[in-house]
């Protein structure tokens, strides 16, 4: 199958994308089955008779043959050696840059496309620097082309806190004290854009004795569940998970409220749906 074009400042930054555009190399991409991770085996030949000594640079797309279906971006940076004429299969650690696309099945066809946008390159190349979770690294992706916020991240590791603030810098938004996640699919192929949960920790303090409710509110205060059971607490500083069903909830600002009393405001965070 013919190769795309590349340009050629793109070519001079990949130096296996410019042997594949020299007609160098032959390369073509079967998906395994994923959208993210493990989840392309590229196929390279040698055209040149020469060998290849190359370079995959993180940062660069894979685009997919079928228009509707999601491109993958590479995040792993790995040296090709080839024999002269001779053959390899390499497994890309890719991770795709369009959510709202279907996702990809096995076997699907991808050709090497382009370079990444300027801050999806400095995240892939931040990403292979580092040990990064799968889930971790694909919301991160979403973040910053712009299709999910940067709550989507998961937090549950705290290897992956660095990452958060990389995206946090690469996107200008701040990292929220919770998370929120989603449906895994709308359909066979596609991922929702509906959040179905929001976790966090909830940290407060008590000055005195009291019954403390908690409560889940809209932007104007009123109530939409109440979490857990009142507590009595005594003086002190507490900390809580929160973990909140909002599937179906509009678009918007919420709010964490603790009463003491059913009327005393001790501590208020928001989050966004």
């Amino acid at each position: 199958m013919p190769l795309l074009a590349i340009a050629s400042s793109e070519e001079q930054q990949c130096p296996f994308a410019a042997l594949a555009a020299d007609g160098k190399l032959a390369v073509i991409g079967s998906n395994l089955g994923r959208h993210m991770g493990e989840s392309v085996s590229l196929e390279v030949n040698d055209r040149s008779g020469q060998g290849v000594n190359s370079v995959r640079r993180a940062g660069w797309v894979l685009q997919s043959e079928d228009p509707s279906v999601q491109d993958l971006m590479l995040v792993r940076a790995e040296p090709i050696l080839i024999a002269p004429g001779g053959s390899a299969t390499v497994t890309c650690r890719a991770f795709c840059v369009e959510a709202n696309d279907a996702g990809p099945s096995e076997g699907a066809v991808y050709h090497l496309g382009h370079l990444a946008s300027a801050k999806l390159v400095e995240l892939a190349e931040f990403i292979n620097a580092g040990k990064y979770g799968d889930d971790a690294v694909l919301f991160s992706v979403w973040t910053v082309t712009g299709a999910r916020p940067i709550s989507s991240i998961p937090n549950d590791d705290p290897a992956s806190e660095p990452l958060r603030r990389k995206v946090s810098e690469l996107t200008g938004q701040a990292i929220p004290w919770y998370t929120v996640s989603y449906d895994d699919t709308r359909d066979a192929d596609h991922y929702t854009n509906e959040a179905s949960a929001e976790n966090g920790r909830f940290d407060f303090s008590m000055a005195n004795n009291g019954v403390l409710t908690i409560v889940a509110t809209d932007a104007e205060g009123h109530m939409l569940t109440e979490l857990g059971h009142d507590r009595h607490l005594g003086p002190g500083d507490y900390s809580m998970n929160i973990a909140l069903t909002i599937k179906g909830w509009k678009r918007g600002t919420y709010s964490i409220r603790a009463y003491e009393g059913g009327s005393n405001l001790v501590k208020r965070i928001d989050f966004e749906v």
